[in-house]
C-alpha cells in the first residue's frame, strides 16, 4: 500500500538454475521411472503433445513366456490358498479340543477370582476401601468406643464412690457422659 502517490515496482528474480547434483538426481529418477514402466511391459513413446506410455509389442517366444509365467504364478496362489485354508480347518480342530479339555467350572472360578481382583484394583486406584476393609474397619472402631465407654464409667463410678456418691447421682455423671459423647464423636469422625 503505497501513501502520498508513490508507485513501488516489484521485481521478482528468475528461479535459479538446478545444480548439478539436481540435475544428476532428475536424470536418475527419470531413468529408474523408465525401468520401471519397461518391466511393467509399456515404453514411453515421443509425440508432438509429448511423452505417451503405450503398450510394448512383444515377440512370440515373449508371449509364450508371459502366459507360462502367469499360468506359473496362478497354480503357486491356488497352492498357497488351498494351504492357508487348511490351516484355518487346523486351528478350529485345535480349539474344539482345548476347549473341550478345559473344565467349565474352573473356568468360571477363575473368571470370578479374576473380577474380584479387577474390582480390588479399582478401588486401589479410585482411593475406595474394599467392603472387607470397611468391616474390619468398623470392628475395630466398635471395639474401641465400647471400651472406651467401660473405662469411662469405671472411672466415674471409682471417683463418685470415693466421694460417697452413687455415678448417677454425682456431678460426675454430667462429666462422664460429655467424655462418653466426645469419645464417640472422636471415634466415628476417625473412622469416617
Amino acid at each position: 500500500m503505497c501513501f502520498g502517490g508513490s508507485k513501488t515496482t516489484v521485481v521478482v528474480p528468475p528461479p535459479p538454475e538446478p545444480s548439478k547434483e539436481e540435475v544428476r538426481q532428475n536424470q536418475l529418477t527419470n531413468q529408474l521411472l523408465e525401468l520401471n514402466i519397461s518391466a511393467q511391459g509399456f515404453e514411453i513413446e515421443e509425440t508432438e503433445d509429448g511423452p505417451r506410455i503405450v503398450e510394448r509389442q512383444l515377440t512370440p517366444e515373449q508371449i509364450a513366456q508371459k502366459t507360462t509365467d502367469e499360468t506359473r504364478e496362478r497354480e503357486l496362489q491356488d497352492r498357497l490358498f488351498a494351504s492357508v485354508e487348511g490351516l484355518g480347518e487346523r486351528d478350529q480342530e485345535f480349539e474344539d479340543r482345548i476347549t473341550a479339555l478345559l473344565d467349565p467350572e474352573l473356568t468360571e472360578r477363575q473368571l470370578e477370582i479374576q473380577d474380584l481382583a479387577e474390582q480390588r484394583q479399582l478401588e486401589e486406584l479410585s482411593g475406595q476401601p474394599s467392603e472387607r476393609t470397611k468391616e474390619l474397619v468398623g470392628e475395630s472402631f466398635e471395639s474401641a468406643r465400647t471400651m472406651g465407654e467401660e473405662d469411662i464409667q469405671r472411672f466415674a463410678t471409682e471417683l463418685a464412690g470415693s466421694r460417697g456418691f452413687e455415678r448417677t447421682d454425682s456431678p460426675v455423671a454430667q462429666e462422664a457422659f460429655k467424655a462418653q459423647r466426645d469419645l464417640t464423636t472422636g471415634l466415628r469422625s476417625a473412622e469416617a
